[in-house]
């Protein structure tokens, strides 16, 4: 099984230090396999494949112009972290395009500016 990228790993751990300096809910999410040292293998991945580094719950906008004026909804935002020359699996692009679909948010990021931009052109006021 191939080593996680230590800049991916440095990416996805200043992403969540700027999530948390800007009180979004978020968490890493590792779909890495787990190694069974009994056995000598890794355990067989049940889980879905693809999902994302980080998810995040964004504050909610107050909504003025449905029928549910004045309550705040959160946004979901799914972040995945690639170095520069890293690509998207099929998978990947599967379960963010599943998020699209459904009202969250996709965000694939390289460094940390991408993300800060992004939640920006989101709506939200970001602190670097």
């Amino acid at each position: 099984m191939p080593k996680r990228n230590a800049f991916e790993s440095e990416l996805v751990t200043a992403a969540l230090a700027l999530l948390q300096l800007n009180e979004f809910v978020a968490f890493r999410v590792n779909n890495t396999g787990v190694f069974d040292p009994k056995r000598r293998v890794f355990r067989s991945f049940r889980g879905r494949k693809g999902v994302s580094d980080i998810i995040a719950i964004g504050r909610g906008f107050k909504d003025e112009d449905s029928d549910n004026a004045g309550e705040c909804f959160g946004k979901m935002i799914c972040i995945e972290c690639k170095t520069i020359k890293d690509v998207v699996s099929a998978d990947q692009k599967a379960f963010l395009r599943d998020i699209e679909v459904n009202g969250g948010v996709a965000l694939v990021i390289r460094c940390l500016d991408d993300l800060s931009g992004d939640l920006r052109e989101l709506g939200y006021f970001i602190r670097d």
